[in-house]
């Protein structure tokens, strides 16, 4: 229903409103599709070195942080813009001792 449709003048002002207030809301939420910092479930179908927008390769890694058992960074993609992090999962492999070391044995 149009503004121009609402039957009297108070009714046609907070039709306005309201209508100024979706718009502004849709934008806010657009924006907050890109730049929000808050985490979206991890895409177990994610490809390592491509951007999950547009599949470029072209991607400008971050310092990483190390979180419990992940290592992430922060990757931009330069093609097309968009920021994501990369997840990498982190278990324990062995150990190396330096070639240095005494070892006691027995």
């Amino acid at each position: 229903m149009a503004w121009d449709r609402v039957p009297c003048e108070v009714s046609q002002k907070r039709y306005a409103m309201a209508e100024a207030m979706a718009k502004a809301l849709v934008k806010m939420e657009e924006k907050e599709m890109i730049t929000s910092k808050e985490k979206a479930p991890i895409q177990k179908n994610a490809v390592e070195g491509h951007c999950p927008y547009c599949d470029s390769t072209d991607l400008d890694y971050a310092a990483g942080v190390h979180k419990d058992d992940i290592y992430e960074y922060s990757v931009t993609c330069r093609a097309c813009g968009r920021s994501f992090d990369e997840l990498y999962a982190l278990s324990f492999s062995g150990q190396h001792l330096d070639n240095d070391t005494d070892l006691e044995i027995g």
